[in-house]
């Protein structure tokens, strides 16, 4: 017969293990929409869930459950491909945005290119960017840094692009923006403005 303590003991122990097992359940689904989101921006994003269920976990136990269970990102592989152009006679633009207050959206954009592989090898894909949501608002890929981007590289990338920005505006969580995501800023900017 079990004594009073072990009983308790036994009950919190499977509390605790339910209560795990919804926050991986929680995190795995997080991580199918959000594959590269690390364990701080998967917790953010899913202690709404965890909330509604009366459920809830710091930091550091998270991680420790993250590793327990093998959901730890690897470490990022270092890549050869460059967007850097390397020619000391070029000038660089003028920064017309550095001393802006940037305080709404709209006001501000600016662009990156950055690279993604394929099985087709190397695209470019160049980004425009809401400074003050970190929303992508406009994008092209192409296959050189040297042309426009044939329609064909574009029609051929458009199914992952567009999933991928789709991700990055509505599911990407920004440490800047308080842990939400662009869209959810702006809808919130818009509602307080």
């Amino acid at each position: 017969m079990l004594s009073n303590d072990a009983k308790t003991y036994s009950l919190s122990r499977a509390r605790l293990v339910s209560k795990e097992d919804f926050i991986l359940l929680l995190a795995r689904r997080e991580r199918m929409v959000n594959q590269m989101a690390g364990c701080k921006k998967v917790l953010f994003a899913i202690r709404s869930g965890m909330g509604k269920e009366g459920v809830s976990m710091g930091i550091n136990r998270f991680y420790a459950l993250m590793r327990r269970n093998g959901m730890l990102l690897p470490k990022r592989k270092k890549y050869s491909c460059t967007t850097t152009k390397q020619d000391k006679s070029l000038v660089p633009s003028p920064n017309h945005v550095k001393d802006m207050v940037i305080d709404r959206p709209n006001q501000a954009l600016c662009s990156d290119i950055t690279y993604i592989y394929t099985e087709e090898g190397f695209l470019f894909l160049s980004l425009t960017m809401d400074m003050y949501v970190r929303e992508i608002v406009g994008w092209a890929v192409c296959d050189s840094l040297k042309t426009e981007g044939p329609l064909e590289t574009l029609k051929m990338a458009s199914k992952a692009i567009a999933e991928a920005i789709w991700v990055y505006n509505h599911r990407r969580l920004h440490e800047s923006l308080g842990y939400k995501t662009p869209v959810t800023f702006r809808a919130e900017w818009k509602d307080v403005a």
